[in-house]
């Protein structure tokens, strides 16, 4: 409730707000883990829940208390989604909810709703597929309706279908190796005697995913560096550039630190890597993943990714662009991001995307290799900006992945991963090298 009012309310990332919540509690791994379903899964299903509630509120459920609404979007989750909570403890516990951020009048509105729906809920009119496909997607995967017109616009119903519910499931959490301080297998005996239960990753060789990852930031595997948090996507968007030892490489957009670190490791901690922000404090976030991953080839650097110092101009022998980008691909795990995003956005950082990609073809040396990645699947952050940038830029051509590319590319030198595919997140990949 604390956390959802946060996000809601005062415009809290929850993931962030999520991870201070959870370290100053006291539950165990198996109620942050319910926690973190109940967070996500009320911020991935608010379209659905605000449209079930609507039908037993006079007005809205926006038109109510930010607490009262936040309270029967709990509930509701629960007997909705949640099968093996019994319908009476969901309940209850919104009533006590109720009685603790309300009144006496809103105390009986959130029983009545609730029980309401349980007594109607096979009476609920949904959105048809048949007859209004849009609505029906908008609806029933919880997506605003200006995302789900532009995934009918590029690809079959079906398709935009099995996109829309893998962004509203939950998925198992995928971690990074880090195999300058251990191996995969070593990896997953320690996980396994510390309460995880890991697997590996399908495409990415040193990704590991688990069930439930509730704990995993306080526990010492994680403090000691022997693993980091990454989408088995990004990774791959690493081993696609698969920089030399001893190269010299520009991580152009790279707080975190995640990509960055990795092509330390595909390194062997041997070269130079310098990994550009903006903003001071998300160059923070990369000095501490490297000190904690302990990749000592990395250098951060605060500075503007369209205009670098000169020293840099022609130096990379390899250069990462994993530029701004809508996120579209990634709905599923950035649980709040869906309702913040703007139609507007995609053309914005399209055309920042590329402002950024003809900056980086000025930073890469002549025979270099750039790797451009979007987590997002609209043609104009993607496609649309490659087509551009090469009939622009004559010096520059897309080569195929290297031979170790665990995945089979769509064509030469581009790769678009998609959930119906791939069974991952949406993600972008686009291989290009600058002619001697």
């Amino acid at each position: 409730m604390q956390v959802l009012l946060a996000v809601d309310g005062e415009g809290a990332y929850a993931g962030i707000a999520l991870d201070m919540s959870l370290t100053a509690s006291e539950l165990d791994k198996r109620d942050k883990a319910l926690a973190t379903e109940l967070v996500n899964g009320v911020l991935r299903r608010q379209i659905m829940l605000d449209y079930i509630l609507n039908r037993f509120i006079k007005k809205s459920v926006e038109a109510l208390p930010l607490a009262i609404a936040e309270i029967l979007r709990l509930s509701l989750y629960q007997l909705v989604y949640l099968q093996k909570i019994p319908a009476s403890a969901a309940v209850n516990e919104g009533v006590k909810l109720a009685k603790q951020y309300g009144h006496q009048g809103t105390v009986a509105l959130v029983n009545g709703v609730l029980r309401n729906y349980l007594r109607q809920k096979e009476q609920i009119i949904f959105p048809d597929k048949q007859t209004a496909p849009a609505e029906y997607l908008s609806v029933y995967y919880s997506l605003p309706s200006w995302i789900v017109k532009l995934l009918l616009e590029q690809w079959s119903f079906d398709d935009a279908e099995q996109f829309c519910a893998y962004q509203a499931e939950s998925h198992k959490l995928k971690i990074r190796v880090n195999t300058l301080k251990t191996s995969r297998y070593e990896l997953e005996q320690k996980l396994l005697a510390a309460g995880y239960i890991a697997e590996p990753c399908h495409y990415a060789p040193d990704g590991l995913e688990l069930a439930s990852g509730a704990g995993l930031f306080e526990d010492d595997l994680f403090k000691s560096g022997y693993l980091t948090m990454q989408d088995e996507a990004s990774q791959l968007a690493a081993l696609a550039l698969l920089p030399n030892k001893g190269s010299k490489v520009i991580d152009l957009c790279a707080a975190p630190g995640g990509k960055a670190t990795y092509l330390a490791q595909l390194m062997g901690n041997q070269g130079q890597i310098i990994a550009c922000d903006l903003y001071p404090h998300r160059v923070e976030l990369i000095n501490e993943n490297c000190s904690r991953l302990g990749t000592t080839c990395v250098k951060s650097l605060l500075a503007d990714g369209l205009d670098l110092p000169h020293t840099y101009t022609n130096w990379a022998d390899y250069l990462l662009l994993d530029t701004p980008c809508s996120g579209l691909g990634v709905l599923s795990r950035r649980a709040d991001s869906r309702l913040r995003k703007q139609e507007n956005d995609v053309a914005e950082l399209a055309g920042l995307s590329y402002q950024l990609l003809l900056a980086s073809a000025d930073y890469l040396n002549f025979g270099g290799i750039m790797l451009y990645s979007t987590c997002t699947v609209t043609k104009a952050e993607n496609e649309d900006n490659i087509t551009r940038f090469l009939s622009e830029r004559d010096d520059y051509e897309l080569i195929d992945f290297p031979e170790t590319f665990p995945m089979v590319q769509d064509r030469r030198g581009i790769l678009q991963i998609l959930p119906q595919k791939q069974g991952l997140e949406g993600f972008f990949i686009a291989r290009l090298r600058r002619k001697v």
